[in-house]
Formats: C-alpha cells, sequence, structure tokens
C-alpha cells in the first residue's frame, strides 16, 4: 500500500498521469503496465476508488493520452501503433508483414533510445516522454514483448470487471 501510495503522489504530479518513477527505461510501457497491476491489487485491498481511477488513467495514457498522442495498442485508439519492431508483423506487405493483430503493445518511450531509426529521427534530442516512434526499425522503442503484453490483458480483463 506504501508503494501505491507513492506512486499515487507521482501520478498526481505528471501532466499525463504517467505511473513511472524516474527514466523512461526500455519497455516503459511494460513497467507503467506492472505497476497497474499493483495498483488494481491495491484497489481490491483496500476498495479505496482512488486506486481504480489510477488504473484507469493510466490506460487512458496507454490509449493515446500521453506526449506522442498516439495508442501503444496496435488497433485500439485514433492513432494506434502500426509498425511494431517484429519478427512476423509489421504492416509491411512489400517485405512480406502482415499488419499486427489487434492488442499489442510496443515497448514506448525510451530515455536511451539509440537504434538506427531512432538515431536518425533524433529522438535523443526530445524529452524522453516523447522518445518514442512507430517503426519497424526501432526496436528500441516499438519492440513487443510478451512480458509487456502480459500485464496488458491482465488490466483489460481487470478493467472490464470494474467499468461503471
Amino acid at each position: 500500500m506504501a508503494f501505491a501510495d507513492e506512486m499515487l503522489a507521482i501520478q498526481t504530479k505528471d501532466g499525463y498521469s504517467v505511473l513511472i518513477k524516474g527514466n523512461y527505461p526500455w519497455g516503459s510501457n511494460g513497467l507503467i503496465m506492472n505497476n497497474m497491476v499493483l495498483m488494481g491489487i491495491a484497489y481490491d485491498l483496500s476498495t479505496d476508488i482512488k486506486y481504480l481511477n489510477a488504473v484507469r488513467q493510466s490506460m487512458d495514457y496507454i490509449m493515446g493520452r500521453n506526449p506522442v498522442n498516439q495508442s501503444y495498442i496496435s488497433g485500439y485508439g485514433t492513432y494506434s501503433m502500426q509498425h511494431p519492431h517484429h519478427r512476423f508483423w509489421a504492416n509491411d506487405p512489400d517485405a512480406g508483414f502482415p499488419p499486427p493483430p489487434f492488442g499489442a503493445l510496443s515497448g514506448g518511450p525510451n530515455a536511451t533510445a539509440n537504434d538506427p531509426v531512432a538515431n536518425t529521427a533524433g529522438l535523443l534530442d526530445l524529452p524522453e516522454s516523447k522518445r518514442y516512434i512507430d517503426d519497424i526499425g526501432s526496436f528500441t522503442t516499438n519492440e513487443v514483448t510478451i512480458n509487456w503484453n502480459a500485464p496488458l490483458v491482465w488490466i483489460s480483463v481487470y478493467l472490464n470487471e470494474h467499468h461503471e
């Protein structure tokens, strides 16, 4: 509960209500999703609505209310991720890659984004929260991994069960 309260204080001060402490690491969206799981557990233990609202606000961030105005989940949101760094799909038909299936979460902003695409785009010149690019070649920001997507599944089911 102490961690949940600490994260609430951080979220309250952040303009985009991000549940992240410190820098944006590689896979920052995975860290945010894991923090959302912990906030959900805090709500289950306390039934204090502030923890459930923290989860909802964080999902808004993941879905596009963020500094790059893009949903990090393929197929969801007005401007969703379309070109993940993935071996089987990346929405590049000329290279034989179909579009990603709906519901894949990209890694998101990365304070140390330094792949060739990120370097060419000048991401390191931007604030950390904007160091993201929806490009198949940006493995430091747009990679899709199971360990980042697993908490997305948990949170999606959780929010569905706690909708009002």
